[in-house]
């Protein structure tokens, strides 16, 4: 059985709870979609998946069989409360996006196309930066 650990870290800055998760959910969920979604809903991923897990209140929405739980740190993994700050990190390219009051970004991947994000807690603005 293959585990794949994942990072998930709450940092509370004033008022404000932001949520950093390091997996790569974007490809995971893309892989195990069964019917993608339609244009109607949206058509960027990152979209959806911002969605999906809002609306599921949990990080990793998969099945068992792609994403086995340790069900003792199960309880880590959900987004209840509500967190004002997503941070995503993928390999997938930066993105950022408002869903019901969340925002969710992805940084991007420093490491393969040197992209970095500068986020401001007190106004939720994201900034894409790159060198």
């Amino acid at each position: 059985m293959l585990f794949v650990f994942t990072f998930e870290h709450r940092i509370k800055f004033y008022t404000q709870e932001i949520v950093f998760f390091r997996q790569d959910l974007l490809y995971r969920m893309r892989r195990s979609c069964l019917i993608p979604p339609s244009a109607e809903e949206t058509e960027d991923p990152f979209e959806h998946l911002v969605a999906t897990i809002t609306h599921q209140s949990h990080l990793c929405p998969l099945p068992l069989m792609v994403q086995p739980i340790i069900w003792n740190y199960d309880h880590s993994l959900h987004l209840y409360p509500t967190p004002h700050t997503i941070v995503l990190g993928d390999k997938s390219e930066q993105k950022a996006f408002k869903y019901t009051g969340i925002t969710c970004f992805n940084p991007g991947s420093f490491s393969s196309d040197s992209t970095f994000v500068a986020y401001r807690p007190c106004t939720q603005e994201v900034e894409f930066s790159a060198l």
